[in-house]
């Protein structure tokens, strides 16, 4: 909703209640969580404090595949890039190139939404996602639902039209997503209460701030360690006057004020 006394101020609203249990976004026909990129419409977002304040993000990285590596019990270092490192094995290389990391990127995905293919299952990062996936999908059918993974949701046929393995399985990930992202995001705004720093937007695989800077940077490195669940899901940071302008910056003991 939009503030009566004008202030600039908008509020979107999230609905938890969808199939998957992955928040919808909206507000007068606008997602607020799947603003576009290119087009401008980012910029109306700047800080409440003027030239104290600034935007920063704070982004999951490859945040579905890592969740995937959890979910599949395939450990993957949180000190590389997964995309590099699934380029290596898909097109066997020993050092790639940003062209195949980017056709890494979109590799993957194919496989999560459209089920691993054979000539991929020397990989084992996909043998087991698709061992995985086969096991939900005879739990699916011999008891009528699968569950999530923390909260113990179950997913049904009444949830998935025309249910298949890998529907079944983006289901699951996408809850997954949630369950892991949203009592992350109850912290934040517990750990905020008394700061002036604010959260104003979750986008499923990330969190707008309006950081206030006197706040310091060490509040960004402890939200980063609250969001990442203090590493295990890498994180990258980006700052800027509004929304659309956000340049990654790096979060360390030796950053200084902004």
């Amino acid at each position: 909703k939009i503030d009566s006394g004008h202030s600039g101020m908008v509020w979107s609203q999230y609905h938890c209640y969808t199939a998957t249990g992955r928040p919808s976004n909206s507000y007068g026909g606008v997602n607020y969580a799947a603003l576009n990129q290119s087009d401008g419409t980012r910029k109306c977002f700047r800080s409440r404090y003027g030239n104290d304040g600034c935007m920063v993000v704070l982004d999951y990285t490859a945040f579905h595949p890592r969740i995937v590596s959890h979910l599949v019990k395939y450990s993957v270092p949180t000190d590389i890039d997964i995309y590099a490192y699934l380029a290596k094995l898909y097109f066997y290389k020993k050092e790639v190139d940003e062209t195949d990391i980017k056709n890494s990127k979109t590799l993957t995905f194919r496989q999560f939404y459209g089920g691993i293919e054979d000539k991929y299952l020397h990989i084992k990062y996909l043998s087991n996602i698709k061992q995985f996936t086969n096991e939900q999908w005879t739990l699916f059918n011999s008891q009528g639902y699968v569950e999530t993974p923390f909260f113990k949701r179950r997913i049904t046929s009444k949830h998935i039209s025309e249910p298949d393995p890998p529907k079944v399985f983006n289901y699951l990930l996408q809850a997954t997503e949630g369950e892991l992202a949203i009592p992350k995001v109850r912290e934040v705004l517990d750990y905020l209460k008394d700061k002036q720093t604010k959260a104003i937007l979750y986008t499923y695989d990330a969190v707008l701030y309006d950081f206030y800077k006197p706040d310091g940077m060490n509040l960004l490195m402890d939200l980063r360690n609250i969001m990442s669940y203090d590493g295990r899901f890498p994180m990258k940071a980006y700052m800027g006057e509004t929304y659309d302008d956000v340049k990654p910056i790096i979060l360390n003991s030796s950053s200084n004020n902004p």
